[in-house]
């Protein structure tokens, strides 16, 4: 009986760490907009974007991702995004912060994406390919905590999630 309070504490910190999503009727990104491939992208057919379903860093095998992300200040994570070859094709690329911003699911948090269509994202910050309009040394990134978007200092390191392709 003396541990009850520990058990409770610990609890209460594991539901934390877990994806929460709002038991909404219709989540703000609707999953028959996208149309998921065996190789670990996914086609957004709203935007004609198509997505790596795995941060840069994880691997796609069996169905998932796996391995451990990879952080890059905004340089390294545009170069990145250049020269990435996956799913025999070599056009990713960094998205835009409005295309960063399309797949963030407002009903969910932690991370605020679709887990079943972007399986095992880290609730981090994401660099997006648009520089700061007010000064040169900031750029935009998406949150995907709480799916907001902010600038910071493009030294600094943040994960990744490639594109290519687009309307």
């Amino acid at each position: 009986m003396k541990n009850l309070p520990l058990i409770i504490l610990c609890s209460a910190f594991s539901m934390n760490a877990m994806a929460t999503c709002l038991n909404a009727p219709q989540k703000n990104i609707s999953q028959e907009h996208f149309s998921v491939a065996d190789t670990g992208t996914v086609l957004d057919t709203k935007t004609g974007l198509v997505w790596m379903r795995c941060s840069l860093g994880q691997t796609w095998q069996d169905g998932s991702c796996q391995g451990t992300l990879s952080s890059y200040n905004w340089q390294q994570a545009l170069e990145e995004g250049e020269k990435h070859v996956f799913a025999a094709q070599s056009d990713w690329r960094l998205p835009n912060v409005d295309e960063l911003k399309s797949i963030v699911e407002q009903q969910c948090a932690n991370p605020a994406i679709n887990s079943s269509i972007f399986p095992v994202t880290a609730p981090f910050k994401y660099w997006s390919s648009s520089p700061s309009s007010y000064d040169k040394y900031n750029a935009w990134y998406v949150n995907f905590s709480d799916g907001s978007h902010k600038y910071n200092y493009k030294s600094f390191s943040k994960y990744v999630r490639l594109v290519r392709g687009g309307l």
